[in-house]
């Protein structure tokens, strides 16, 4: 048998559950009707970028790279992105893209492309990387360096 004390919880507590519910309801009905529209977005987005992929000898071999840069006249910093273990992923091409709306000329060389690029499967790239030889990687990003200073985007190369 429940007392009366219990009682009087329990609705005290209903009370409280529909005064939230109703909260959160006038909450989202408030953000729906105040939200900015997509032309308020567009002018608020982030600046226009070029990207694409450039290849460029590494020795006798061709290395593939993902360049993304700001489009303004302007030339910029330039940052050379290393991807993990995973390869050339999406997350490496989002981020250079990334570095480019935020003013820099970004190029992630894939350091697999003398082993054919990137493969699907991230396990096979991780084998691929592990077998990778330090001379190799560090003549591709000397590569990258000099392909980066014959671009007129990015006179400048900060690291």
């Amino acid at each position: 048998m429940e007392t009366r004390a219990a009682k009087a919880g329990e609705g005290r507590r209903r009370t409280a559950e529909v005064w939230l519910g109703a909260a959160v309801f006038f909450g989202l009905v408030l953000m729906a009707t105040r939200s900015p529209s997509f032309a308020d977005f567009r002018r608020l987005s982030l600046p226009d970028i070029h990207s694409e992929y450039v290849k460029y000898l590494s020795g006798k071999d061709t290395i593939t790279a993902y360049l993304a840069y700001p489009e303004r006249p302007q030339p910029a910093p330039a940052v050379i992105v290393i991807h993990e273990i995973f390869g050339l992923s999406d997350f490496i091409r989002q981020t250079t893209e990334q570095l480019a709306k935020d003013g820099f000329v970004a190029i992630a060389p894939d350091l697999l492309s003398r082993r054919g690029g990137t493969p699907a499967a991230g396990d096979s790239a991780r084998r691929l990387i592990s077998s990778l030889p330090p001379d190799s990687v560090t003549a591709d990003l000397d590569a990258t360096r000099a392909y980066l200073r014959t671009l007129r985007c990015a006179p400048m190369l900060l690291g």
